[in-house]
């Protein structure tokens, strides 16, 4: 739930407390509450962020969170604006145009299968544009409803009277575009907007294995920074607020951090370390074992 900010920009957690049973206060959960429920915010004089206004169901009751009992995720924090930044905006214009021209590629399959239909009024037959006649203008209404509901399906068919002809043009060519590489390029995109064209190789059987493996580290990078930011904002506002009701000193505050995200390429590793130790750079001890057992997914070593 704390990623929820990534798309939103920003996400906010109530924190709750309990008492333990060795009457210690500890986190009893950290609720979100959701960015859909968000009413305004609340600032101070100094454009400190304050509360967050909550409406949301079942009574729709406008309720204010303070942030003193809260957590505020973000993606950004410039000039202080609690909305963050959602990392999905650099792409929403590749989004928009990408999700139109897959409409558009439909609309276009359908009227290139079905043909464009063409209704024509014999010289003897009703005058459908004579605004004065009733009948003519119900009966223009009744056949533009034919036009847009014909389908080559099992339901195809129209019944009209003898002075009316009724025609299906095709284009009988190619389009001047390609729909399917103007996709593919918006889709290219949007992943590289986010960090993640590294999903793409592959795809279409082209890409080296250094392309593929600067692309992760860009992705890894990525997904780092993000790990970061949840962390500071943990150990900055989490963390003390929980230690200051308990009575603990600063100088035993624990500080939340995370792992490695991506694993280590063992052969570039072993070439590496065998090249240290042959210029005699490095000399094994018991800290390089373990890091290198722990690298390689090795159990560490007995005590004997």
């Amino acid at each position: 739930e704390i990623l929820s900010f990534l798309p939103f920009g920003w996400a906010w957690f109530e924190v709750v407390y309990n008492k333990r049973e060795d009457g210690k206060i500890g986190w009893k959960k950290w609720a979100i509450r959701a960015q859909e429920t968000l009413l305004e915010w609340k600032f101070d004089d100094e454009g400190g962020i304050q509360a967050m206004m909550q409406q949301a169901l079942p009574d729709f009751r406008i309720v204010e969170i303070p942030i003193e009992k809260s957590m505020l995720f973000r993606t950004k924090i410039e000039k202080n604006n609690p909305l963050g930044r959602s990392v999905l905006r650099i792409a929403y214009r590749a989004w928009w145009f990408k999700k139109r021209i897959e409409e558009l590629e439909g609309i276009g399959i359908e009227r290139d299968l079905a043909g464009i239909p063409v209704l024509q009024v014999a010289k003897d037959g009703t005058d459908l544009w004579n605004s004065n006649d009733s009948v003519a203008v119900t009966q223009k209404t009744e056949f533009e409803k034919v036009l847009r509901n014909i389908r080559r399906d099992q339901h195809e068919g129209a019944l009209l009277p003898w002075w009316i002809d009724l025609k299906l043009l095709t284009t009988g060519g190619r389009r001047q575009f390609d729909i399917g590489a103007t996709i593919n390029r918006l889709d290219q995109y949007i992943a590289r907007a986010t960090m993640m064209d590294f999903m793409l190789l592959g795809g279409q059987q082209v890409g080296s294995w250094a392309l593929a493996s600067s692309k992760t580290e860009f992705a890894a990078l990525a997904v780092g920074t993000y790990l970061d930011i949840i962390a500071e904002t943990i150990n900055r506002y989490g963390i003390p607020k929980l230690m200051e009701l308990n009575g603990i000193d600063k100088k035993l505050y624990p500080k939340l951090v995370h792992g490695e995200i991506e694993s280590r390429d063992l052969g570039v590793l072993g070439e590496y370390v065998s090249k240290l130790f042959a210029s005699g750079v490095l000399t094994p001890d018991e800290e390089l074992e373990k890091f290198l057992r722990h690298s390689g997914g090795l159990p560490t070593k007995q005590s004997t």
